[in-house]
């Protein structure tokens, strides 16, 4: 849906897509709002820390700012719930790093955080 957008709107650019700086289709709103709306507090906690961090992160890293609320296996299950409802990107490099894709990022920043 939001490859669709993006083609269609932006002519293909995400970056585009993401000067405009709002989530200009409703839909897309709706999709996103329901989806973060139903999270645990803890899934919610940690897709702001990824928003407010705004770059790939290791677990080690995301661990350590919130060591005192949870295990390294409650982390490590947070991770997994949040790639399994699409809204955690899992990359692959010398390190596993988690990252938010773009518009879940902007969507985070826009309506959860200051």
């Amino acid at each position: 849906m939001i490859a669709s957008l993006i083609q269609d709107v932006c002519f293909g650019s995400a970056a585009a897509f993401l000067e405009m700086k709002t989530i200009v289709v409703h839909k897309l709103d709706n999709v996103l709002a329901e989806r973060i709306r139903c999270l645990p507090t803890t899934e919610l906690k940690i897709l702001k820390i990824l928003a407010q961090i705004g770059q790939p992160t290791s677990r080690e890293s995301l661990h350590q700012g919130v060591s005192a609320e949870m295990s390294q296996s409650q982390l490590l299950e947070i991770l997994l719930s949040l790639e399994r409802r699409c809204l955690l990107e899992i990359l692959s490099a010398e390190t596993i790093l988690f990252t938010l894709a773009p518009i879940i990022q902007k969507y985070v920043n826009q309506h959860y955080l200051p």
